[in-house]
């Protein structure tokens, strides 16, 4: 039986098929959208996760159309896919108190939009908590 060369995690019949897993990681923003892709492109990554403001805030700086450019032209040219972007983490849709879950919907509806610029295959939120409140308004809200 001839013994095949299984690398970075490959099964033998990912290999023989000649696909290889997608591998990729949450990368940092630092000095441009698109240096998440380049990053993501020199550590032999096909897939990658960002965030595409502070990750901490309410207010985002828009995204300006040489931004947008830029990121989609480099990630044309490093195939990088999916990628997906990660909401900011104070959005909380399952919010009892009126103020917040107002804030956490005009958020997330301002990260769908990045996504839509960028051209994002996914959005990762994560729902919040009903503090406060039962399950089912929390689901509700």
């Amino acid at each position: 039986m001839k013994h095949e060369r299984v690398t970075r995690g490959q099964s033998a019949d990912t290999k023989r098929r000649g696909k290889r897993p997608r591998i990729g990681f949450h990368a940092p923003i630092s000095g441009g959208l698109h240096n998440a892709l380049l990053r993501s492109n020199e550590l032999d990554c096909q897939a990658v996760q960002i965030f595409s403001r502070n990750p901490r805030g309410w207010k985002a700086k828009p995204l300006s159309d040489e931004e947008v450019e830029l990121f989609k032209r480099v990630r044309r040219k490093t195939k990088i896919s999916p990628v997906a972007i990660h909401a900011n983490y104070l959005i909380n849709l399952a919010a009892a108190d009126e103020g917040m879950l107002q804030k956490s919907r005009a958020s997330f509806r301002e990260e769908l939009e990045r996504g839509i610029l960028l051209r994002a295959d996914y959005l990762v939120v994560h729902p919040g908590s009903a503090r406060g409140a039962c399950e089912a308004d929390g689901i509700d809200a």
